[in-house]
């Protein structure tokens, strides 16, 4: 019997996943589905601390395979087989099968002897109306917007990024050995040798692409989304359901990277909403029902006095002003 048979064999009376070593055996067993990977994923999702440590069991799972010639590791699972031959015939005697995964079990604490120091996540963030641009070990480099915070975790076998909020700009790094993925808790957005942007906004993901491809892949459904190229926008929302796919210039894509911030035909109240990461004082409708105007224009990031005068002068909106808010309201034509 291999070590994944006996992995398969101990799923039958293991409970739900709860770690990074239950997941490894999860994962490995052979009727691990789609729908397992997709509640890995979640599990991933749920906490920046959750990929580390899976980063690392993993790592110590991959060492037993790289180590496998080693004479002490051969014969223990030389052992491991001749247990569980032995717990086969004795199909009754759970102890003996449970003694046989314990000896699997045994494998993975040598590897991580073996293991060297594990992958620490790098985290970023940036404040109200601050930029940074960070490079990454990989020679990627990610530019990020106002209010965002970002988690990186490099190994081995992929880049693993989790955008836990804001909006960044990714310049992907060639590596076709080790892929390039940013998670936002909803989806997983995976680069194709590529410049392209995500943006968590509220309780959709917007994914734009500069240049290249991405993949885009659900957490909560299997319904498949497109892939994108250059000059084209998705909205995705949390239950994996394509809002819109539009056209957008492609050196429009992040262009708050510049300080220019662009819209085209697009409700007042998202416009303000996008205004106000940068601005104070800050933006309030006292109808919101007035939101649902449509506007389209440019803005230079932070520039309160543009956006009011186009407000005031082309929309007709009077606006009251304090240190915080500026209120904004449209008398009825």
């Amino acid at each position: 019997m291999t070590i994944k048979a006996m992995i398969g064999l101990f799923r039958k009376w293991s409970r739900p996943p709860r770690s990074a070593e239950d997941w490894i055996i999860r994962l490995h067993a052979p009727d691990c589905d789609a729908g397992d990977k997709q509640s890995f994923e979640r599990w991933l999702a749920e906490n920046p601390d959750h990929d580390v440590a899976f980063q690392r069991a993993n790592k110590a799972w991959q060492m037993t395979r790289a180590f496998a010639a080693d004479p002490v590791l051969h014969r223990m699972a030389h052992e491991a087989r001749k247990e569980a031959q032995a717990a086969a015939e004795k199909k009754n005697s759970l102890s003996h099968q449970l003694r046989s995964v314990a000896l699997v079990a045994s494998l993975v604490v040598v590897a991580l002897l073996y293991s060297l120091k594990p992958f620490a996540p790098d985290h970023y963030e940036t404040g109200h109306g601050e930029l940074r641009t960070i490079t990454l070990a990989d020679g990627s480099i990610v530019h990020l917007n106002t209010e965002t915070r970002l988690t990186v975790v490099l190994n081995h076998d992929e880049r693993r990024l989790t955008l836990n909020a804001g909006e960044a700009f990714f310049e992907v790094a060639h590596d076709a050995s080790r892929p390039f993925l940013v998670n936002t808790g909803h989806e997983i957005v995976r680069a194709i040798g590529t410049k392209f942007s995500v943006h968590i906004d509220h309780d959709t993901t917007v994914v734009a692409v500069a240049e290249g491809r991405v993949g885009i892949r659900s957490m909560t459904t299997e319904a498949p989304l497109p892939d994108l190229f250059p000059g084209q926008q998705v909205r995705i929302s949390a239950q994996g359901k394509l809002v819109s796919l539009r056209s957008e210039e492609a050196d429009t894509v992040a262009a708050w990277r510049y300080g220019r911030i662009y819209f085209f035909n697009e409700t007042l109240s998202n416009v303000l909403a996008d205004v106000n990461r940068y601005a104070t004082p800050k933006f309030e409708m006292v109808d919101p029902r007035q939101g649902e105007m449509r506007i389209s224009g440019t803005f230079k990031t932070g520039d309160v006095a543009a956006v009011l005068f186009t407000l005031q002068d082309g929309m007709g909106f009077s606006a009251a002003q304090t240190d915080q808010v500026i209120l904004l309201k449209k008398s009825k034509p």
